[in-house]
């Protein structure tokens, strides 16, 4: 190309190299700022909401406290008149953490079993350390639940072994109920592992509930459904029973773990009492460890489940929803 043309079509070259090399600087300004946030939404935001006013507390005196004499944790309990955080004043909240999924050779184990703090366990029966990890926590004074595997909506998901299915003849619910419980020696309660299908079936969920009340023991929702109807069966028979109020550890990360606690501490402060429920993983332990200290200086007192059973756990609040994981 010669005469006029040239200096033009190089103008216009030039140009455009411009315009690619602007977009190119603002496509790495924007993965800059992106990147920012990413990091402080995972490390810096727990440590924020941390710093945030806690939300004014309600008479815990609405929370029913329906327990059975005797347990870790309760009034007449060992540890009976101790005060649960030496030098402070008492609890301005109550929250039970529950770790899931107890009986395999997780390497979190024994960190959590290191813990000087009153988590619940719960042991899925009939695996290969069910009964000796059920004895560790026993012995460091947790309160150990049995995790009863149940159907889930996922016919692809196997639950376990011996799991409590909707197609089981009434003797055969009850013999399974039995042989778990028999599984884990020392359990004080009851919480369903999986079960998105069989809590929301009503003559399943009478026939467990009979069995755990018949043996002396108590229910905890896991909630995995909206539809379950363990609260309305429950509450029907005049057994103690709590639900879950939500789920921890939807992701492995410390980070995120540590805010869902800080959000659950939240919840157990706006109502007196909470619920969580994480499983036995290195980022749950290590972020239950780092988050103590925040609870203690918030007033909140972890306890067993079985200190937080009660009617307030109507059916209208547990038809609510499922446990929100995210």
């Amino acid at each position: 190309m010669t005469g006029a043309g040239a200096p033009t079509c190089l103008r216009a070259a030039r140009s455009r190299a411009a315009a690619v090399a602007g977009l190119g600087l603002l496509a790495s300004v924007m993965g800059a700022c992106f990147w920012v946030l990413w990091h402080w939404q995972l490390r810096a935001y727990p440590e924020w909401l941390a710093r945030q006013p806690a939300p004014a507390v309600t008479s815990l005196e609405r929370r029913g406290d329906v327990g059975r004499p005797g347990l870790p944790g309760r009034p007449d309990g060992p540890g009976a008149g101790r005060e649960p955080w030496p030098g402070r004043e008492p609890a301005r909240a109550r929250l039970a953490i529950v770790i899931d999924d107890w009986g395999y050779a997780w390497s979190a184990a024994e960190t959590f079993l290191a813990m000087d703090v009153p988590l619940t366990v719960a042991v899925i029966p009939f695996l290969p350390h069910s009964q000796e990890q059920a004895a560790a926590a026993r012995q460091r004074g947790f309160e150990v639940l049995v995790h009863l595997p149940m159907e889930p909506l996922d016919p692809a998901v196997d639950p376990g072994p011996h799991a409590i299915t909707i197609g089981l003849a009434p003797d055969e619910i009850r013999r399974r109920v039995e042989m778990a419980i028999d599984a884990v020696p020392g359990a004080v309660g009851v919480n369903n592992h999986m079960g998105s299908k069989a809590t929301a079936d009503r003559r399943v969920m009478e026939l467990v509930l009979e069995t755990v009340r018949r043996r002396g023991l108590f229910f905890v929702d896991s909630r995995t459904t909206a539809q379950s109807v363990v609260g309305e069966v429950a509450a029907g028979m005049g057994m103690p029973w709590a639900r879950n109020d939500l789920f921890l550890d939807g992701e492995r990360s410390v980070g995120y773990v540590r805010a869902r606690l800080l959000l659950a501490a939240r919840r157990a402060l706006e109502t007196g009492q909470a619920v969580a429920i994480g499983h036995v993983r290195p980022a749950t332990a290590a972020a239950v460890a780092s988050v103590l200290p925040e609870l203690r200086r918030q007033g909140i007192e972890v306890v067993p489940v079985s200190a937080l059973l009660g009617e307030r756990q109507r059916a209208s609040i547990d038809r609510a929803g499922p446990a929100p994981v995210q």
